[in-house]
């Protein structure tokens, strides 16, 4: 009875945290993520409150949960017309940053990593080429961007997804020869990308026409989550990405109503707003939970100063990575350039990264050995996250004000 009482305490001193945690962030401009993170390795690995190894194992069921609530709630609230116009921008911009990173990493990692060969450079870049989606979601809300750089964070999280996974799949099946040859790279992702977005699309019609029917009935909500569920595993079954199917369900419900008016459809069919607002109760609680879990099952013990370098060397490859392709965004769209500072900042990495590394830590075949990869990627998570952190605390203090003191004054200017 003691366990339980604790662990019911520790839910709730959780959501008390995260609460707080928000309103710090609005206060001070300092995101929750590390604090919720670092209150998860005081209970986890400092405290030993709960022992980390029992809950290790439901990483990706937990990850997974709270990745698809966190997408579902946050492509509601993206705008349709927005979503269409930077959609060319966010995936020759995904495909140049996630390419530059896994070049530049791979550079890295043979430099500082002995007794590896050069494919598992390219698998270790492939593995941290992606942005968190989980993350850059909620955190971006609150920020003080234009929506044109809110959207393209968003769609450039969701994108990697699928870009990191195909190509961390694609370079296993390289180094082992039991798994086989895998395809041509650019027709997987062009067929689990056609295959997610086909199913999203049906399932976002279909659910508008059902909410259409049950609108202000109880359990409206459970049931739409529960429908968000079974899309995602359908989506991964007929070898599609889940989060992707989840986006565009997510978008169609959210702008249901925009499209019944460019349809000329008289029917109502907006979105119940009981809907939204029990949607972003849930996903607080969610992504709270999930921050802390991520803190929990963190294994200090494995990690030195060794792969700490190693880890700081590969983040800061990421990070030139990154650079260089904001540069070439600002170039090719000027209207970017005023945001480059918190697009460049915006790299942290979460659940596919932490995933992705525990996949290749624990792949028993032959001709792949791949040591301390869990851990060096753990500490790459932490450097992404808390240099994303230190940047928005930056920009959002010193940035936000002078840009708007800046606009103010210039009509002053030109009289």
């Amino acid at each position: 009875m003691s366990e339980v009482a604790l662990f019911m305490g520790i839910i709730g001193l959780t959501i008390f945290a995260g609460y707080l945690a928000s309103i710090f962030f609005d206060r001070t401009k300092i995101p929750d993520v590390l604090i919720l993170i670092f209150l998860g390795m005081i209970i986890g690995p400092i405290a030993h409150i709960i022992d980390p190894s029992q809950l290790a194992n439901l990483a990706p069921f937990i990850g997974t949960i709270a990745l698809v609530i966190i997408v579902f709630d946050g492509s509601t609230k993206l705008n349709l017309n927005e979503v269409l116009d930077e959609l060319p921008e966010s995936i020759w911009f995904t495909l140049l940053m996630s390419g530059l990173t896994v070049i530049l990493v791979t550079i890295i990692f043979l430099i500082s990593v002995t007794d590896v060969t050069w494919v598992h450079g390219l698998l270790a870049g492939m593995i941290v080429a992606g942005t968190s989606y989980e993350i850059i979601v909620p955190l971006v809300a609150k920020l003080d961007v234009k929506e044109k750089v809110k959207t393209l964070l968003n769609l450039e999280s969701a994108f990697n997804d699928v870009f990191t996974i195909v190509g961390v799949v694609m370079i296993i099946g390289y180094m082992s020869p039991k798994i086989g040859k895998i395809g041509d790279p650019l027709q997987i992702i062009v067929s689990t990308l056609s295959i997610a977005i086909f199913l999203g699309i049906i399932g976002g019609v279909f659910w508008v026409k059902v909410l259409q029917q049950y609108k202000g009935k109880q359990f409206e909500y459970l049931l739409t989550i529960a429908f968000v569920f079974f899309l995602y595993s359908i989506s991964e079954i007929y070898q599609g990405n889940g989060i992707t199917s989840v986006l565009i369900f997510g978008l169609l419900l959210g702008n249901s109503d925009a499209l019944a008016r460019m349809f000329k459809m008289k029917e109502d069919l907006s979105l119940d707003p009981a809907i939204t607002n029990f949607n972003n109760e849930i996903s607080f609680f969610v992504r709270t939970m999930f921050f802390v879990y991520m803190g929990i099952i963190l294994n200090l013990q494995k990690i030195d100063l060794n792969l700490t370098i190693i880890a700081l060397l590969m983040f800061i490859a990421a990070l030139v990575a990154r650079y260089l392709a904001v540069k070439v965004l600002a170039w090719r769209n000027p209207q970017m350039a005023d945001s480059e500072l918190i697009i460049s900042a915006l790299m942290p990495r979460g659940l596919a990264t932490a995933v992705l590394a525990a996949l290749v830590a624990d792949l028993a075949i032959d001709g792949i050995n791949f040591p301390n990869i869990s851990e060096i990627v753990v500490l790459f998570i932490l450097f992404t996250n808390i240099f994303a952190t230190v940047a928005v605390f930056y920009y959002e203090t010193q940035m936000v004000p002078f840009n708007k003191k800046a606009t103010a004054q210039s009509p002053t200017k030109g009289k």
